[in-house]
């Protein structure tokens, strides 16, 4: 003898079933569509930089270098440690001040300039190398 509520059991488990994934899709798709895509993020300048100002200099520590060709309205900078540093544009007379405190991880917005350098490091005991990165990450709020 068979239950005749078997049949309609199974077949509303099923129906529970179909509801929950469809569910758990629409939770998928809101949250892709929804949450922040930040793109990967790709290397445009290298910089090496003495710990202290260069002989002669007040603040400058490295080389000229360029983000002009980073795409993307800001950089990431990575740095080693704790070090910390200005980026200054070298300008005929006064250089400009263009980020302070410059840490890794730091997000700023792209200065386009071909006459950058670092500035002033901090906590740096020997020289140091600097990866700037194009992103789409927010900017650093400090």
């Amino acid at each position: 003898m068979t239950n005749p509520v078997a049949p309609k059991r199974v077949s509303m488990i099923q129906q529970v079933r179909t509801v929950i994934s469809i569910l758990v899709l629409t939770a998928v798709i809101f949250v892709s569509f929804n949450a922040p895509s930040y793109a990967v993020d790709s290397r445009c300048a290298l910089i090496v930089s003495q710990p202290h100002p260069q002989s002669g200099q007040n603040n400058r520590s490295s080389g000229n270098f360029s983000a002009q060709d980073c795409p993307g309205p800001r950089l990431k900078w990575r740095v080693p440690g704790s070090i910390k540093f200005k980026v200054m544009e070298d300008k005929s007379g006064t250089d400009l001040l263009i980020h302070s405190n410059v840490d890794n991880g730091k997000v700023t917005r792209k200065h386009s300039s071909r006459s950058l350098y670092i500035a002033n490091p901090e906590n740096a005991t020997a020289d140091f190398q600097v990866d700037v990165y194009n992103t789409e990450d927010p900017l650093s709020q400090y």
